[in-house]
């Protein structure tokens, strides 16, 4: 009985060794056929999160609400502030204010100081990161 087992066994690593021998893997090829408007796409979305994080540079946001509630402090920031920049920027269902263009923590909070003499609510926003 043992020797038929044994028997058996030779036989099905024969048989296996043989077929293994015989295959192969699969080899081809992939061709990727993409509209040139792609890459013009791909631009265009890029230079849209480039602005939309400020060129990776902290903001201080200092209003959020209404629209006219906003062209208030926008104009109250301007009249106090006028050599830093200041923007409304509208995310649902709120218009956000939001000044300067700070290179690192340091700056901004250091101008973070003056504005809330005036906008006591005002924070520092770290831009968000793109994956591009």
């Amino acid at each position: 009985m043992n020797i038929l087992k044994i028997n058996y066994l030779a036989v099905a690593l024969f048989f296996s060794l043989a077929v293994s021998h015989n295959s192969s893997a699969q080899e081809g090829k992939i061709s990727i056929n993409k509209d040139p408007r792609v890459d013009q796409l791909m631009a265009a979305k890029k230079e849209l999160n480039k602005s939309e994080i400020s060129n990776g540079r902290l903001r201080i946001q200092i209003y959020t609400g209404s629209l006219s509630d906003a062209q208030k402090a926008r104009t109250t920031f301007n009249g106090k502030f006028e050599n830093i920049p200041c923007e409304i920027v509208f995310e649902t269902p709120n218009y956000k204010v939001r000044a300067g263009r700070f290179r690192n923590r340091l700056e901004a909070d250091k101008f973070l100081t003056e504005v809330r003499k005036e906008f006591p609510s005002a924070f520092i926003l770290t831009p968000k990161k793109s994956g591009n």
